[in-house]
């Protein structure tokens, strides 16, 4: 076969190809459909973010995923198990939101001609700005998805936090509504290392302050932050742990009656 009908053969197929895309984008459903995709996608990661605890080690588990692909490195070890749906999840997730949203820019081109107005350009547009809102803001979402959460347990740890400061406890024990605990140092207890916590959210440990102030550190899907009750004049601020471990004050949130969602370093 000659060099010229090879050729031939190529541009053919690639006029053949292009055609074939004109055509598959030129019917409006596949435009809506890309658009339906795209929209359930965010506003179902937006929720996700909001609700779930785990969100925040799951995204940071994708991260550093990602970072090894770029640099090439060796595969990181696997995510927790109790991560490892979620984080599948997420990459499922992140794929589907890029195809769509490079399906939707595609079609205002080669689609319908529904889909390639003046209109269409600025939605694009807007879901593009979306997605950048959520991917530079995702952390404060979930911050505030979480104080959301924790304020319907609040009245909860209001009968907790009471028991509490009318009597502290001396020595280990077991203490209904919280669990069972070791208390440190001993002698004279400052905190209260949770062995079982029957509260929900569950605690890890309990911290007194000087000034009358609990703090409870919680576990499970809601670990890294905490719950604290100060009374007035009192705000969360960096301390020294029963286990003389230093907690680094990094951000809080007013949940009101003297509560604050706290985070530490």
């Amino acid at each position: 076969m000659s060099s010229s009908a090879t050729d031939d053969q190529r541009e053919s197929s690639g006029v053949g190809g292009v055609a074939a895309v004109r055509r598959w984008f030129g019917s409006p459903l596949v435009g809506w459909g890309l658009w339906g995709a795209n929209l359930a996608a965010l506003f179902g990661l937006v929720a996700w973010i909001a609700w779930d605890g785990k969100f925040v080690a799951t995204a940071l588990v994708l991260k550093a995923e990602l970072q090894t692909l770029v640099d090439g490195g060796a595969a990181a070890a696997g995510p927790a198990p109790q991560l490892g749906l979620r984080v599948t999840l997420l990459w499922a997730l992140s794929a589907a939101a890029f195809a769509t949203t490079l399906g939707i820019f595609v079609s205002l081109f080669a689609g319908a001609h529904t889909h390639r107005r003046l209109r269409s350009w600025l939605a694009f547009t807007m879901l593009v700005a979306a997605w950048l809102a959520v991917f530079v803001a995702w952390r404060e979402l979930a911050w505030q998805g979480q104080r959301l959460r924790l304020r319907s347990s609040l009245s909860e740890f209001d009968a907790i936090a009471a028991a509490l400061r009318d009597d502290w406890p001396a020595a280990d024990g077991r203490r209904a509504g919280l669990g069972t605990f070791m208390a440190y140092p001993q002698g004279r207890p400052r905190m209260l290392l949770m062995l079982t916590s029957n509260s929900r959210p569950a605690v890890a440990a309990v911290e007194r302050a000087d000034d009358g102030s609990l703090g409870f550190e919680l576990s499970g899907p809601e670990s890294g932050t905490w719950l604290e009750w100060h009374p007035a004049g009192s705000t969360p601020q960096t301390f020294t742990c029963g286990l003389e471990n230093e907690y680094e004050f990094r951000r809080a949130a007013p949940l009101g009656g003297g509560w604050y969602l706290v985070r530490y370093r």
